[in-house]
């Protein structure tokens, strides 16, 4: 943004070229006063400026298209906040006095520091006013600015997360985001009250980003900001006071990497990209119970997931009669929190109970319907002393009164390794997402199902780790566990292979009447036996 080059083609019919000359001196000797900021880098100031106003410690992220200045943008504004307004376009009361402690965290990687944000730093300060340290690091360190008493500290992503406590923040600068662990215990550095900006380009983020940060901002909860920028918006044609030349937009959009287009073209938050199953559609896979209702003679499956530290991950799905399957119910039942964030584990005889009182609520239709219970064969048939999780779940089931026979199938199984059941996994839960000969998904789930959906919309594949947890650029064909569970019970649910019986004549009524009265008393004969 602040390199200008003198192009007397374009200036000399306006100015005398000496006069040029000394425009451009006076910009490279005191770049901050002639800053000129697109429309979206105007966007993020104004954001900046206000952010207070509702929240002592809001975050503003900027997800923005590659090239358009985001970096710049951070660094003049942080700038702007250390020396106060310099120019008109920062011209707000925040930028004129600072409430906060004046201790800076920049935090990017180590060659983001050293190759671009330092040297940005040390080329817009103003002349006179800055010293800085390398404290034993190959790279500065630490920048104070004695007259204005503030002190920017840079930090590494690869550093230690103990590295990033033990001081009061006013302002944290994540340029690209953090790994979880350095954003939990950056928070809490601004216990005395601060801001938190987050300029990146949102292709490689961790998922907590979009849960926290994004999510917030979409209900509308006070102190937090997002704003996308896209590639046109620095264009000097489709721009507000761009400055990229339009033929190399075009030209850079035509070779972007059709993966990576949403997130280094649009700005767009690209974490879903890595979706493994990508042909999931809100409108049409999560639907309205009464637009697909269990039809006759359909085999409910019940998929369980046991766990060690919190409740089984459950859901009943039926399988109809034209092989669509449609998920209808799952435990645990409430919503207030993601599965994976619960912490509080469960009795077998809990299990079975929430289960039990589930399946008496449903219509009798359901109730009358055949039903299996399936359980994922590796961790279900761990031996856990001398039993395995089935064989508790068995055996507490018969001390119910009445019995009840809560009696397992193990999930499915091919020839292989795991990578290779879970890939075959993969493969059928996408198939069966596609359209049946009415044109409808195969797969469907009711809107009541929280877990299930929330689990399938954040299945990911994720990125390489270093050993301090620094997400890289390279894509790995890895999958983040802490999401997997109730995609686990669809890949499961899928893969079995019982299907319903469907009657050659279909039963009157008095027949399927008949058949109740028959399972109720062979019930009873069978607890009286005991």
């Amino acid at each position: 943004m602040f390199k200008l080059e003198f192009q007397p083609e374009s200036v000399a019919a306006n100015f005398p070229q000496e006069k040029a000359v000394e425009f451009l001196q006076a910009v490279n000797y005191k770049p901050l006063k002639y800053f000129v900021p697109t429309g979206k880098q105007e966007e993020f100031i104004q954001t900046v400026a206000k952010s207070t106003e509702d929240s002592t410690m809001p975050v503003v992220a900027l997800a923005a298209a590659n090239g358009i200045g985001k970096t710049t943008t951070a660094i003049t504004t942080v700038l702007n906040i250390i020396y106060g307004a310099q120019t008109g376009w920062y011209d707000y009361p925040l930028f004129h006095s600072w409430p906060f402690p004046k201790l800076c965290w920049y935090c990017s990687t180590a060659d983001a520091l050293r190759d671009k944000i330092i040297p940005l730093f040390e080329k817009l300060a103003l002349p006179g006013t800055m010293e800085s340290s390398k404290d034993g690091k190959t790279f500065t360190a630490k920048m104070t600015f004695p007259k204005y008493d503030w002190t920017i500290s840079f930090k590494t992503y690869e550093q230690e997360p103990s590295t990033f406590e033990s001081a009061d923040v006013g302002l944290l600068i994540l340029d690209e985001p953090a790994p979880l662990s350095i954003w939990n215990a950056c928070k809490s550095r601004l216990r005395l009250g601060g801001i938190t900006l987050i300029p990146m380009t949102p292709l490689f983020t961790p998922p907590y980003l979009y849960d926290e940060v994004k999510k917030s901002y979409e209900k509308g909860i006070k102190g937090y900001h997002y704003i996308e920028a896209d590639v046109y918006s620095a264009c000097q044609r489709r721009g507000i006071r761009g400055y990229l030349k339009p033929n190399t937009v075009d030209e850079w959009v035509q070779k972007c990497d059709p993966q990576e287009v949403d997130a280094r073209i649009y700005g767009r938050f690209a974490y879903f990209s890595q979706l493994i199953y990508p042909d999931l559609d809100f409108k049409k896979h999560y639907v309205e119970p009464s637009d697909y209702p269990i039809p006759d003679y359909a085999l409910i499956k019940q998929i369980v997931d046991p766990h060690d530290t919190r409740p089984p991950a459950c859901i009943y799905a039926a399988l109809c009669p034209n092989k669509r399957i449609i998920i209808f119910a799952e435990t645990p039942v409430q919503n207030n929190m993601p599965f994976w964030e619960m912490r509080h584990s469960t009795t077998i005889r809990d299990d079975i109970e929430s289960w039990l009182a589930m399946e008496k609520s449903w219509p009798e239709k359901l109730r009358n319907l055949d039903k299996i219970r399936i359980m994922d064969r590796h961790f279900g048939w761990q031996m856990r002393g001398k039993r395995t999780f089935a064989e508790m779940y068995y055996e507490e089931g018969r001390r119910i009164n009445p019995p009840v026979e809560i009696d397992f199938d193990k999930s499915y199984e091919v020839e292989g390794n795991v990578e290779g059941e879970i890939h075959y996994g993969h493969k059928e839960v996408r198939r069966m997402l596609l359209p049946l000969e009415d044109g409808k998904p195969g797969l469907v789930i009711w809107k009541n199902c929280y877990h299930t959906w929330n689990g399938l919309t954040h299945y990911v594949r994720k990125h390489e780790i270093t050993t301090l947890a620094m997400e890289k650029a390279a894509q790995s064909g890895r999958i983040i566990e802490k999401y997997k569970d109730f995609c686990d019970l669809v890949r499961y649910l899928v893969c079995d292979d019982n299907v319903p019986e469907i009657p050659a004549v279909p039963k009157t009524r008095y027949e399927r009447e008949m058949e109740k009265v028959y399972r109720e008393v062979e019930h009873d004969k069978d607890w009286l036996y005991e």
